[in-house]
């Protein structure tokens, strides 16, 4: 997956206090999705920006890449949380 990939399908809203990715439209390919997503946020969120709120369906897998982001984020106390709809 690539950004431009990426951008397409990602449904993005803003509000002041987060930002709110669904990755639903990706279907089948959440979890590739999330892969691409989640290591890009080790370096680029500020702990003082506004949250990040990703969601997945319920039946996503989340794969060993996405559960050591989510830990990793999780250490440094990053604004990203993870939403299984």
């Amino acid at each position: 997956m690539n950004l431009k990939e990426f951008n397409s399908a990602v449904v993005r809203t803003e509000t002041p206090d987060a930002t709110e990715l669904d990755l639903r439209p990706f279907g089948a390919r959440q979890s590739e999705a999330l892969d691409f997503w989640l290591p890009t946020t080790l370096t680029q969120v500020d702990p003082f920006a506004t949250k990040y709120i990703v969601k997945v369906d319920a039946s996503v897998i989340l794969s060993p890449i996405a559960f050591a982001c989510l830990a990793t984020l999780q250490h440094k106390h990053l604004p990203v949380s993870l939403v299984r709809v």
